[in-house]
């Protein structure tokens, strides 16, 4: 199915919009086509480099939930958390059949799957889906870069994106190999 979209008038005659059917649809004076995506993968969410009193500030003054704001820091060796990673990992189930991927995120337009029409657009449905998974797991917008965020996350290799909504959290429980791969750890007071 293709998509097509008149440029004057944002129509679409027909198509599959990223997984949603759309027949004789349009509206005036729209020269715009955008889409959410929603994606969900077992993720950590780290922040890169040493740790720095200044950057644990900066966290909690943008947290508004007392309860998610830093006291505690742990410092890993990057290559030595994700040999421990991959060896823990490899002993759940679940686990055994997904890769770890791993980026540090980027900040600017999260809307950037958004795009103008020009004459006619074929093929929206090509968009690759890796690209916009990339998008979704990491890229934030510019307010959150104070974070100097680092990703890795679990995914089926086939599916990015696509872990069930009401999977349960992946436990590894107490893990020498992941203790080993922590250089620094501490408390600091904001």
């Amino acid at each position: 199915m293709q998509t097509r979209v008149n440029p004057g008038g944002g129509y679409i005659m027909r198509g599959d919009v990223l997984g949603v059917s759309v027949v004789n649809s349009g509206s005036s004076g729209v020269d715009l086509v955008s889409a959410t995506i929603h994606a969900n993968d077992y993720c950590r969410c780290l922040s890169k480099g040493p740790f720095c009193p200044r950057t644990g500030v900066e966290i909690n003054e943008h947290e508004d939930v007392e309860a998610h704001k830093v006291d505690y820091y742990i410092t890993y060796d990057f290559e030595r958390l994700v040999e421990a990673l991959m060896e823990e990992l490899g002993k759940i189930e679940e686990a055994k059949s997904k890769i770890l991927v791993w980026s540090d995120v980027t900040y600017g337009d999260k809307d950037s799957l958004a795009f103008a029409c020009s004459d006619y657009y074929f093929g929206l449905e090509e968009i690759s889906k890796y690209e916009n998974w990339v998008k979704i797991a990491f890229q934030k917008i510019e307010m959150f870069s104070h974070e100097r965020e680092f990703r890795i996350l679990l995914v089926d290799r086939d599916r990015p994106g696509a872990l069930n909504v009401g999977a349960g959290p992946l436990i590894i429980e107490e893990s020498p190999l992941i203790a080993s791969a922590i250089v620094d750890h501490g408390y600091f007071d904001s």
